[in-house]
C-alpha cells in the first residue's frame, strides 16, 4: 500500500501524483480538512487516520509542503511506515504555512528516496537531508 501526500492545493488532475492513483488502486491519498489553508494538526491527524487504514505498513508518496508534513508526523507518532518518497521538499526555513518547522533532528525508521527540487542550491538541501540518511536521487525528466 501506498498513500499519497500532495502538497498546497491537493495536486491537480494532471499532476504526476494524481496520474499515479489513476494508474495504481493500491494508491490512496491522505485527506486534510483544506488543501489549500493547511493547519498542522489537521494534516498530522489525517496522515495518521491513513495510515491506521492500512493492514500493513505503507510507504508515504509527499510532494513539496507533505514532505514537511511527513518529517513533523515522524516527531509524534508510533505508527510505522515501510518507506518514504519525498519529493520537492521546500526549504523549512522559508515561508510556510504549517506554522511550526520540524526540528532538525526528526528520523524516519524506514527507508526514504529524497528527491530534490532543481531550482535551491543543492547544498542547502543537503544540509537538511543528510544527518538522517537518506538517499538522493536526482530525477531529470527529458521533454
Amino acid at each position: 500500500m501506498m498513500i499519497t501526500l500532495p502538497g498546497i492545493g491537493g495536486s491537480g488532475e494532471d499532476h504526476w501524483q494524481s496520474l499515479w492513483e489513476k494508474a495504481e488502486p493500491r494508491l490512496m491519498r491522505f485527506q486534510p480538512t483544506s488543501w489549500d489553508e493547511p493547519e498542522l494538526n489537521d494534516w498530522v491527524q489525517s496522515l495518521e487516520r491513513a495510515i491506521g487504514g492500512c493492514e500493513r505498513p505503507p510507504v508515504l508518496v509527499a510532494h513539496s509542503l507533505a514532505c514537511l508534513l511527513v518529517a513533523h508526523w515522524a516527531m509524534r507518532s508510533s505508527s510505522r511506515v515501510a518507506g518514504a518518497f519525498l519529493v520537492s521538499v521546500p526549504d523549512p526555513d522559508g515561508p510556510t504555512t504549517l506554522t511550526v518547522r520540524p526540528r532538525s533532528s526528526w528520523k524516519l525508521t524506514s527507508d526514504r528516496i529524497v528527491v530534490p527540487p532543481t531550482d535551491i542550491p543543492i547544498g542547502r538541501f543537503a544540509v537538511l537531508t543528510d544527518p538522517h540518511g537518506a538517499s538522493f536521487s536526482i530525477i531529470q525528466m527529458n521533454d
